[in-house]
């Protein structure tokens, strides 16, 4: 991985050491890819404290002028992709500027190399090493069909931990995500990555129980508490290589 992309903007502390850095494998898995997986999401809106937080990680160029509107949670279990399978936690904060919205990663945590370094060296994603472990079946309204048990996970890193347990409903819907919300990361030289990411696949609704033991820095932000969600399988997602902005938030985003 370059080293260059050790140093994108994220949580304080979740970056990578330089001995983590060497251990790192190369990026042999350019943009665009196309993935199979399922997700547990879930969602909230920040008060005046969890905005406060949200400012210390987010870079100035990205939130200027803008107001962060929501925080989604996600937990996804990557089925298929160009590097194999692997576990991913992440908080994604979607902002409102003037009238538009768009999305922005503070957060991500894979247990895979090749995983961290695709998402660093493809979309300027802040993806930091972290283990999963497997809490158990979910306590069903029904019972479940298909392998979903998994996602009632435990994340651990350095200094924080993550649980997260649900239940779930039976009748599946199908679900669409188009290429709609803008996705906006800053490089390592602060140039903007623009990802228009889409989505298919099933969605089952879920409530969840959302742990978070960790510093002020990703604690005071992160969704937790009781929660409603949704709970997608049967995904097919296409991220495709980033692109150079040329609305609002690019512009903010290139003249820092």
């Amino acid at each position: 991985m370059r080293r260059t992309f050790a140093g994108l903007a994220s949580v304080p502390d979740m970056g990578l050491s330089p001995e983590e850095i060497a251990a790192l494998p190369e990026n042999r898995s350019p943009a665009p890819w196309a993935v199979r997986a399922r997700a547990l999401c879930w969602a909230r809106r920040p008060d005046a404290s969890a905005r406060r937080a949200i400012e210390a990680v987010v870079p100035e160029p990205v939130r200027a002028n803008a107001t962060p509107e929501l925080v989604v949670g996600a937990l996804i279990h990557y089925e298929s992709t160009p590097v194999g399978p692997y576990d991913e936690i992440t908080a994604v904060v979607v902002h409102r500027r003037a009238g538009t919205l768009f999305a922005t990663v503070p957060f991500m945590a894979v247990d895979s190399p090749a995983g961290l370094v695709a998402g660093r060296e493809n979309w300027a994603l802040p993806k930091t090493p972290a283990e999963f472990e497997d809490l158990g079946r979910p306590h069903s309204e029904q019972e479940l069909s298909g392998t979903v048990h998994d996602m009632n996970r435990a994340v651990a890193g350095p200094g924080w931990r993550i649980e997260v347990e649900m239940t779930t409903g039976r009748i599946p819907l199908p679900a669409y995500v188009p290429p709609v919300l803008p996705l906006l990361q800053l490089g390592p030289g602060g140039e903007p990555f623009i990802l228009r990411a889409s989505a298919h696949g099933r969605a089952r609704r879920a409530r969840l129980s959302v742990r978070v033991d960790a510093p002020p820095a990703l604690r005071d932000w992160f969704p937790a508490g009781l929660r409603t969600g949704v709970l997608l399988t049967g995904l097919r997602i296409r991220l495709p290589a980033p692109t150079r902005s040329t609305g609002e938030a690019g512009r903010a985003a290139r003249r820092r």
